[in-house]
């Protein structure tokens, strides 16, 4: 039988006191009700963040591992760097004076000792590698010449919230997670930072990671132009240096000048990819970060809601009290000190979901 009709069953006490009389039970029972529906919703809210929180570590790992792949690539790109230094005698790169050394090549070519045949096919092949170099000393190709042969990379700002203070308070959560410290001071530095706000950063520095690839490319992508430029002219100069009669010595050699020069196209090359890397994984570095900020405060959120189903769950303990003391009352019917209890845990119960709402 439920509360409602029992209520219609018994005698209660007529006016105003028999009125509240029959409506407590009822009352008490949606505020049950409520309270196990806040309880649910807090749980959910919970299970959420907590998932939220899985997938941000997973991006952040994202992240780590691109600032780890980089920094190794980087590391190995500058070992290459002193092994062609040593062992092919790299000379510094310069497209002037790759015209300068074709054209003596050229010259060595016409007045060497090889058939007329072969210095056809040779004068040839150095045409095609003359014009493939022009295509890559034209104006616009300044920069990336620069770029290549030890100029600055571009140069972005640091990525900052508008807000300073929220900076400030950011760049200490960063420190601590840095540090790691325990997780109570983590927690307190994390927990004035709004999601939005971590989002956000989030959004600029990986903004501004992307900036630099984009202002990068260009230039790669002409890198990657010189370099197969480079294997065909390293391809001619090998199988000339074959054909080639021992008449010169090597300082006066225009086929050695050109492989030293080669090689040291080689080496800017491997030195820019290595600057880039090294400053990429550096942009890498600050978004893992600041995931891993994500991370920490959705967590709290998981465990501030997780808190909160368990205070809700309680709340709703209290007003099923009630609900089982009211219908005592009632089924007294007359008004007793069972109504007054019934009523304030009903109250209790109440302001305790009241305070968890705003507070906890």
């Amino acid at each position: 039988m439920t509360p409602k009709e029992a209520i219609n069953q018994l005698e209660t006490p007529k006016g105003r006191w028999g009125k509240i009389l029959a409506t407590t039970p009822i009352v008490m029972t949606v505020l049950a009700t409520v309270f196990a529906g806040l309880s649910s919703s807090e749980m959910t809210q919970a299970m959420f963040h907590r998932s939220l929180a899985s997938q941000q570590q997973s991006k952040a790992g994202d992240q780590w591992a691109f600032f780890q792949a980089k920094r190794i690539r980087g590391t190995t790109l500058e070992a290459n760097i002193e092994l062609l230094q040593t062992l092919a005698h790299a000379s510094s790169i310069n497209p002037k004076l790759l015209q300068v050394t074709l054209d003596q090549l050229s010259g060595s070519i016409q007045s060497s000792k090889l058939a007329a045949k072969d210095k056809e096919q040779a004068q040839a092949k150095l045409i095609a590698l003359k014009e493939k170099l022009a295509s890559l000393t034209e104006a616009e190709m300044d920069k990336h010449w620069s770029m290549l042969t030890g100029g600055s990379l571009p140069k972005l700002d640091a990525a900052r919230l508008d807000d300073a203070a929220m900076q400030k308070q950011l760049d200490t959560a960063l420190e601590s997670i840095a540090q790691k410290k325990n997780e109570d001071e983590i927690y307190l530095q994390v927990k004035p930072l709004p999601s939005a706000i971590i989002e956000k950063a989030t959004h600029l520095a990986e903004r501004t990671s992307e900036q630099f690839t984009q202002l990068c490319d260009p230039t790669a992508e002409f890198g990657k132009r010189l370099k197969a430029w480079l294997l065909q002219a390293d391809s001619f100069n090998q199988s000339l240096r074959e054909q080639w009669p021992q008449i010169e010595t090597d300082r006066q050699y225009p086929a050695e000048l050109l492989s030293r020069q080669i090689a040291g196209g080689r080496v800017a090359l491997n030195d820019f990819d290595a600057r880039r890397y090294r400053q990429e994984s550096f942009y890498n570095r600050k978004v893992a970060e600041l995931y891993e900020v994500r991370v920490w405060r959705s967590g709290m959120e998981s465990d501030r809601h997780r808190n909160r189903s368990q205070l809700f769950f309680y709340s709703m303990l209290v007003a099923q009290i009630g609900v089982t003391i009211s219908s005592l009352a009632l089924a007294q019917a007359k008004r007793s000190a069972l109504w007054f209890v019934a009523a304030f845990a009903g109250l209790v119960a109440l302001g305790f979901s009241a305070w968890v709402y705003l507070t906890a």
